[in-house]
């Protein structure tokens, strides 16, 4: 919110609602007098942002807690993800030999797999301790 926004918000106080709806429509024009005011440069030209883009601008930056949980749980999963990958040829192996799947693979990939979506739901570091980042 700029100073201007809050001055007339202050200042809005004494209004009458014509007044007020007057300048709900001022504060409305010159926010989306700012919005036509911004482009994008596509190869020298200037191009309006699109509402997409316009949303994604005013969207506030993560906090720095936000950004190290979301690292924390994709270096998780990707952990497992990669053993689920490095295991895959147990399955084909197992079509041409049955009975040559170990059990403790078995096991291990269904632990990933419930381990992934545990970790896709955590909010919070400290249920993120709960998993061995030794996968």
């Amino acid at each position: 919110m700029t100073n201007t926004d809050q001055e007339t918000i202050e200042n809005s106080q004494e209004l009458s609602e014509e007044e007020l709806e007057q300048q709900r429509l001022q504060l409305e024009e010159h926010h989306a007098e700012i919005r036509r005011s911004l482009h994008k440069i596509v190869d020298g030209i200037p191009i309006a942002l699109t509402e997409e883009e316009w949303e994604e601008f005013n969207r506030p930056d993560p906090s720095q807690e936000a950004i190290d949980l979301e690292i924390q749980k994709n270096l998780l999963i990707n952990q497992r993800r990669k053993y689920l990958g490095d295991t895959d040829w147990y399955l084909i192996r197992e079509a041409d030999q049955p009975q040559s799947y170990p059990e403790e693979v078995k096991n291990k990939r269904n632990q990933a797999r419930e381990e992934i979506n545990l970790i896709e739901s955590s909010s919070t570091m400290q249920q993120l301790e709960a998993f061995s980042s030794n996968f």
